[in-house]
């Protein structure tokens, strides 16, 4: 498959400094010559491997600091930095989410078949609430994600990928999603549903007022 070296070469002028720069902090300014051995390795992999695999149906993502995922055909597919398939159960996959933590081996992904947390180490599944999309880790391993509602959509937090709970909603009464998927009222505003922001009144503002002797 032709096309698959100038993508992977536009693809490593775009993507590789942004890599070598997050894995620099997280790893630490010292180990460089590996982080950049370690990014050459995933790209040339995918130089040697798109063109007999075919191009993946979307970009990668990092699982961790060493670990890729990416999907090829309808399948999840996960390797390690030198191109090694990591076992792990069959996931079918099309337009999805798919995001990956980037201080443990968990891997959001919104497969055909269900919404789940997958431990690549492990290869265990925790499900997550049907419909759960929008994945996003937090940098202490904490995962964000929505569910789509025909009126809104709620907000979940799941902390370390586990007991996910709803935290808001942005549902309202006599909303509906058009054709588009956009929410036709626009009298809907978030309901925050547990939040740490403290809820005490403010102290209500005296205006002193002058009296003539």
């Amino acid at each position: 498959m032709a096309q698959a070296d100038p993508l992977v070469g536009d693809l490593f002028r775009r993507e590789a400094g942004k890599i070598s720069a997050w894995l620099a902090r997280l790893l630490g300014p010292s180990r460089l010559d590996l982080i950049e051995d370690a990014v050459q390795d995933a790209f040339g992999t995918a130089l040697a491997r798109w063109p007999l695999d075919g191009v993946p149906d979307r970009a990668p993502v990092w699982i961790g600091s060493d670990r890729i995922g990416y999907i090829n055909q309808g399948r999840l597919v996960i390797v390690d930095v030198h191109g090694g398939h990591v076992n792990g159960p069959a996931i079918r996959m099309q337009r999805g989410s798919l995001a990956g933590s980037s201080v443990s081996s968990l891997l959001a992904v919104e497969s055909v078949d269900e919404s789940t947390v997958m431990d690549v180490a492990s290869g265990s599944l925790s499900p997550l609430p049907t419909g759960a999309t929008g994945f996003a880790w937090s940098p202490k391993g904490d995962l964000a994600f929505l569910v789509p509602q025909s009126s809104g959509s709620n907000l979940y937090i799941a902390a370390g990928g586990k007991n996910a709970q709803r935290i808001a909603s942005s549902a309202c009464p006599g909303s509906r999603r058009n054709s588009a998927g956009f929410i036709s009222s626009t009298r809907c505003r978030p309901r925050v549903i547990r939040s740490s922001i403290s809820t005490r009144p403010r102290p209500r503002a005296y205006r002193i007022r002058r009296f003539r002797r």
